[in-house]
């Protein structure tokens, strides 16, 4: 009986002295004087709607965006809402997945806009120094990744071969790829930022989809029915969303027959007496052909089907496939087409976009057009390369264009008979652009240190030599005509 009332006594002592281990290491000896405060609940967190409901990426890619937001929440710096990237190892334990998945998750994210890679970051001596990323709560617009993520339409290209290892990802990279055209060709400036209201909107259509897709029985009939899904336009997404599903199904259905067949075997190999040696080399030969066939089916989906993924693909034959196949007919011809220099990769495959509308025989005469305005010192600097060629080729749609020196100066210049033209120093125009990355990089250092209250006078006086030798560069590059 004695036991039994002393055990209250005994469980609060427990607790007090855990509280009070646990102060004392928090407040250490330097935080004497200190109140604590504790903890002691479940740690709770919350994640953004949109990715959790989102069909389109597989539930390992969640799980990896929500163990970011997690680390990226925890890891920040200060008052600066930024942390260094987590080592891929760290990631891989939280999330329970394979590195090769780990791969595949983090390009469906970047795809989807959930992770913007800003710029890759090289020191004075041009060595690499790291990427920039940021981890947003939506897919950003379009227009705002073509002009933070510089090389974004590159990335995507890089992932339309129609070989590609993971189904999922190539998806993906189309259904971009579509969007990215119809956003390039139907804005008169692809890389203006979208505004507050225009974000709004695209949320509540967004929201709208995701509502009529988990709860159709509470649609309402009277709302306007919703154009696009973050920039992807509602047809492509209905009928990505239905292939998804339908290639799960069939790829859930196929592992499943393999591993019915696997546990066949054992079950038989169970059963057998060790006299039928004969029976059982046959059966032993069986499993182990089952054995290549699992281990084939689960090196093809990337273990994302046996990882419970929401919406991986797979190679299949289905006969609407072809509703995802992306023409290259036109690119492969861009590729013979010679482009002006431009400061980031996405204003070339833009002005690629835009100028691929024309028939052929004008393709050429119009870039030439726009490189000749381009290098043209006496006038304004052309800002926006994408805008300007839109506008004339809108002229040249009405009828009313008439192409100038400009063309001509530039087809001279790629004759080989004609040498009195200088050909622009490539070298020079790669050093600019690198000076123009480190001096930003240096701002960024030198604010962050301002803000910690450090001096910062050594980074400050890199910058300006950096600067000086950029204006030094860019006055050669003038002068040079």
């Amino acid at each position: 009986m004695s036991k039994l009332t002393s055990d209250p006594y005994d469980k609060l002592a427990e607790l007090e002295k855990t509280i009070q281990a646990s102060t004392k290491a928090v407040r250490g000896k330097s935080k004497i004087g200190h109140d604590a405060l504790l903890f002691l609940n479940t740690r709770y967190e919350s994640f953004p709607v949109s990715i959790q409901h989102d069909p389109l990426i597989s539930s390992n890619a969640k799980s990896v965006y929500n163990n970011l937001w997690i680390w990226a929440k925890t890891k920040q710096s200060n008052a600066l809402a930024t942390s260094l990237f987590p080592d891929y190892k760290w990631i891989m334990r939280a999330a329970s997945i394979s590195r090769g998945t780990l791969a595949a998750c983090m390009t469906q994210l970047r795809l989807q806009r959930y992770i913007t890679l800003y710029q890759k970051v090289r020191n004075e001596n041009n060595q690499f120094v790291g990427n920039d990323y940021i981890l947003n709560d939506e897919p950003i617009p379009i227009s705002d990744t073509l002009s933070l993520d510089k090389d974004y339409i590159p990335y995507v290209k890089s992932h339309l071969k129609r070989l590609h290892r993971h189904q999922h990802v190539q998806m993906l990279a189309i259904s971009a790829m579509k969007s990215i055209e119809q956003h390039v060709r139907n804005s008169d400036d692809p890389f203006s930022l979208q505004t507050q209201i225009e974000r709004i909107e695209t949320r509540q259509q967004a929201n709208q989809i995701i509502q009529q897709r988990l709860f159709p029985e509470e649609v309402n009939p009277d709302l306007p029915q919703p154009k696009h899904y973050y920039g992807i336009p509602i047809e492509e997404y209905e009928a990505l969303v239905s292939r998804v599903h339908k290639v799960n199904l069939e790829g859930a259905g196929l592992v499943h027959k393999v591993n019915e067949d696997q546990n066949q075997v054992h079950k038989v190999n169970a059963d057998m007496n060790m006299a039928q040696k004969n029976q059982a080399q046959k059966v032993n030969s069986a499993q182990s052909l089952t054995d290549q066939a699992v281990h084939k089916v689960n090196a093809d989906m990337n273990v994302e089907v046996n990882c419970s993924s929401s919406s991986y693909l797979y190679n299949t034959t289905t006969t609407d496939k072809a509703e995802f196949t992306f023409n290259d007919n036109d690119y492969q011809h861009s590729e013979v087409l010679i482009f002006p220099e431009f400061e980031f990769p996405n204003e070339k495959i833009s002005c690629e976009l835009c100028v691929l509308t024309l028939p052929r025989e004008h393709q050429q005469p119009m870039l030439d057009e726009l490189a000749g305005r381009m290098a043209d010192k006496t006038k304004d600097k052309v800002r926006n390369p994408v805008t300007y060629l839109k506008r004339l080729i809108q002229i040249h749609q009405n009828g009313d264009m008439t192409f100038t020196s400009y063309s001509a100066q530039q087809a001279a210049l790629r004759d080989p008979r004609v040498s009195t033209h200088k050909q622009p120093d490539k070298d020079k125009q790669l050093s600019i652009r690198e000076l123009k990355s480190e001096i930003q990089h240096l701002d960024r250092l030198i604010q962050f240190g301002i803000s910690q209250g450090q001096e910062q006078h050594l980074l400050i006086d890199q910058r300006d030599d950096k600067q000086k030798q950029l204006d030094e560069l860019t006055l050669q590059q003038q002068k040079a005509g």
